[in-house]
């Protein structure tokens, strides 16, 4: 029998509370040297789920979220110093992301659990 490798992931749930359809929502390490994880579009009042990888993380680093609108882009800081490189084989955990509002900018207005 295989073995499966330690879970390298966060997990993000995010869910737009709002009337509005939003495009562009992206989720990374800062700092990371590999590409995003996109989620195109987001429906009103929808929820996805979609997951970050651990395994590359050689330093401590925020876990961040971007959106863009209109060529600006936004940023949120969802954990900061999530990973320590010693445990970072070992972490995993899930971020619940609640989008509530969206500014006349494109902003948004979230609200971010954390289960470890």
């Amino acid at each position: 029998m295989y073995g499966f490798p330690p879970l390298q992931l966060t997990v993000v749930s995010i869910t737009n509370n709002t009337d509005k359809t939003i495009n562009d929502i992206s989720f990374n390490y800062e700092g990371s040297m590999t590409n995003d994880v996109v989620i195109p579009t987001l429906k009103a009042n929808s929820n996805k789920q979609t997951g970050i990888s651990t395994i590359h993380l050689q330093d401590h680093s925020n876990i961040m979220m971007y959106n863009k609108v209109n060529g600006e882009t936004f940023s949120y800081i969802l954990k900061p110093d999530i990973i320590n490189p010693g445990i970072a084989v070992k972490y995993s955990g899930v971020l619940r992301i609640r989008i509530n509002d969206v500014k006349e900018n494109g902003e948004l207005e979230i609200a971010v659990t954390i289960e470890e």
